[in-house]
């Protein structure tokens, strides 16, 4: 908490996986000006939507995007908070029962606010960026769809507990916080 959470840099270090990752991945795919555009134009939507604006997404684009969310392939914590509902009380008694317990445990996630912002758009403008590249290749929604899964798999990764080796879950997996991305880059 007390290292990423409430500091800026570390959410702006978090935007860099998008051109860093993302973009030679799509470019592979799909040839570099076509990548930097698309990945410039989702950005632009994406920042237009935050406002409230969805004016610049076809519809297929709109349905495309809820269906990454509903999925849980655009917010993480979508599917944790999903999994929780689900598990009723057994949710509960890992949650804090003490009032300084409570107070920690909404300090950490105004902490996390920043990262979790950064993170959430870095998915958002992946799905994005590549449904349109693959849209514009001359596939169907469907396909293009699987292109935008595919692109968050390959580089925005997916860090639940089951996608960690066993050495990394657990008590023990605070350890390996920043393992998980390392391993996913080099695999």
């Amino acid at each position: 908490i007390w290292y990423l959470g409430f500091l800026p840099k570390a959410a702006f270090v978090n935007l860099t996986q998008v051109p860093l990752v993302t973009y030679p991945h799509l470019a592979a795919r799909f040839g570099d000006e076509k990548a930097v555009f698309e990945i410039a134009r989702a950005y632009k939507s994406m920042s237009r939507g935050l406002a409230g604006r969805r004016k610049s997404l076809t519809l297929e684009e709109i349905k495309a995007m809820d269906d990454y969310l509903a999925e849980g392939h655009v917010d993480q914590s979508f599917a944790t908070n999903l999994g929780g509902v689900a598990e009723g009380r057994t949710l509960s008694r890992l949650l804090p029962q003490t009032k300084g317990g409570r107070t920690v445990a909404d300090l950490a996630g105004r902490g996390a606010y920043l990262f979790s912002m950064a993170e959430g758009l870095n998915r958002r403008v992946t799905a994005l960026s590549a449904y349109r590249l693959a849209r514009k290749s001359g596939l169907d929604h469907e396909s293009a769809y699987k292109v935008g899964v595919d692109a968050l798999d390959k580089t925005q990764f997916e860090y639940a507990s089951w996608n960690r080796p066993a050495f990394m879950r657990g008590k023990k997996s605070i350890i390996f916080l920043f393992y998980q991305f390392i391993q996913n880059s080099l695999y």
